[in-house]
């Protein structure tokens, strides 16, 4: 029996967490590496704080374009969690209204998990 990687560990922590990382790895053509590789890269980006931050300036339209692209991107990847927080965003943002501060805080809450899977530890 093999040892356990960090990406097994951080696909493991992503299923706790609601993802469904098996269904985007397949989409990828089983290729675990390459969505190893594409977690990483999303988890250590700035994305959401950039979102946060059009929010808190009134930049609506910034920040609906910025939430859609991470929303995308996240539900490509499987991150479930992530996706139906940025949802809850995206829809008063097409409207041209602020989002809920509640929605804000479970968007920030689900990037944070991610965060913090990427660094192999669970939220």
């Amino acid at each position: 029996m093999g040892d356990i990687t960090e990406g097994d560990r951080r696909i493991d922590l992503l299923m706790r967490w609601g993802a469904a990382p098996w269904q985007a790895i397949a989409r990828m053509g089983d290729d675990q590496e390459l969505y190893e590789h594409l977690l990483l890269q999303i988890g250590s980006s700035g994305r959401f704080e950039r979102i946060s931050q059009q929010i808190r300036e009134g930049s609506l339209y910034e920040a609906y374009r910025s939430v859609h692209d991470l929303k995308g991107a996240s539900a490509t990847m499987g991150f479930t969690p992530l996706t139906d927080a940025l949802e809850k965003l995206l829809r008063p943002l097409m409207e041209g209204r602020m989002p809920e501060s509640a929605d804000l805080r479970d968007a920030e809450q689900a990037w944070s998990c991610l965060r913090l899977i990427c660094t192999g530890s669970s939220c």
